[in-house]
């Protein structure tokens, strides 16, 4: 009996790596399964990942190309602003902006399973845009509230039904 030996030594690293790449995988999985789900009613998704504030396009079905190629990899609150300048009325972006802060989203998170914005696409983007009302639906996935997925839905259709939405 003594010290132990380097064999116990490096099999005790790689249970712990292979520990480590199946729990990876594990998780993937779950975030496979979760983005499948959305598919099904939004058109767009990303994940932010709340440490970084940094946001990535999961799926991509109508934003603008040049929506799609900003949000790839980008900064969350550039990103916001990005979109709101480009795609909201001047009146409505400020207040978009302002529900759709990281830390406003955090808040509202922390007392619902989901929190919703509403936006109006400006009048001259709404045909590249194809649609005319978009919902920004956020809600927490993965360990510790770290990431938030963010999907985005045309409710052009609801709204022009009537539906009092916004």
């Amino acid at each position: 009996m003594g010290f132990p030996t380097k064999i116990i030594y490096y099999s005790q690293n790689i249970d712990q790596s292979m520990t480590e790449r199946l729990w990876a995988r594990r998780k993937a999985e779950k975030d496979m399964e979760l983005m499948a789900r959305l598919n099904e009613a939004y058109r767009s998704i990303s994940v932010i990942d709340v440490r970084t504030e940094r946001m990535h396009l999961y799926r991509n079905l109508m934003l603008p190309d040049c929506m799609a190629g900003f949000v790839e990899d980008a900064p969350y609150e550039e990103n916001l602003e990005h979109f709101a300048r480009e795609f909201l009325a001047l009146e409505d972006a400020d207040a978009f902006l302002e529900k759709m802060r990281l830390l406003t989203v955090r808040k509202e998170l922390k007392h619902k399973k989901a929190y919703s914005v509403f936006c109006l696409i400006r009048a001259e983007r709404q045909a590249e845009a194809g649609l005319k009302y978009e919902k920004f639906s956020f809600s927490f996935s993965g360990k510790n509230n770290q990431t938030v997925v963010l999907a985005t839905r045309d409710i052009t259709e609801i709204v022009e039904w009537g539906q009092d939405m916004l």
